[in-house]
């Protein structure tokens, strides 16, 4: 593939990727974080496809320095959107999992304050923890029933 190719490929996937990434982050800001699920699929195969070329422009480190000024504007100006894009994403993402995670120590924190007492009397015919009930004279009684 040439580089002008190459470039305008790196260029479409990073913009494709950068407003995935923007979706997400306006769907965490508006606390929509059950719909993020259904954007990762095709972040998946963004990420890995932006990686894989990536990669192909490391290892040939001059193939980039063939195409045409206002292309490689471009590029770079793309590569610094998705950068942008990602800090936000990476710092919403670590938002939402703090508030999550504080939500469920404050949840658990609360159910292992409640006490399930057990109702009704006990051996002794008496309520067997102390509450304001328990102030108040309690007579043991049975029913007798004949059918």
């Amino acid at each position: 593939m040439d580089p002008t190719a190459r470039a305008h490929e790196l260029i479409e996937v990073t913009e494709s990727l950068t407003a995935l990434i923007e979706q997400e982050n306006e769907l965490l800001q508006e606390l929509r974080i059950k719909e993020i699920g259904a954007l990762q699929q095709e972040k998946t195969s963004l990420s890995g496809l932006y990686e894989l070329r990536m990669r192909e422009a490391i290892q040939d480190t001059g193939v980039f320095n063939a195409i045409a000024p206002e292309i490689r504007v471009r590029l770079r100006h793309a590569s610094e959107a998705f950068n942008r894009s990602a800090k936000r994403n990476a710092n919403a993402l670590r938002a939402a999992l703090e508030m999550n995670t504080r939500m469920v120590h404050k949840i658990a924190n609360l159910a292992s304050r409640q006490e399930t007492r057990p109702n009704g009397y006990g051996a002794a015919g008496t309520v067997p923890y102390q509450t304001r009930r328990a102030r108040m004279s309690v007579a043991p009684m049975t029913l007798n029933q004949q059918l």
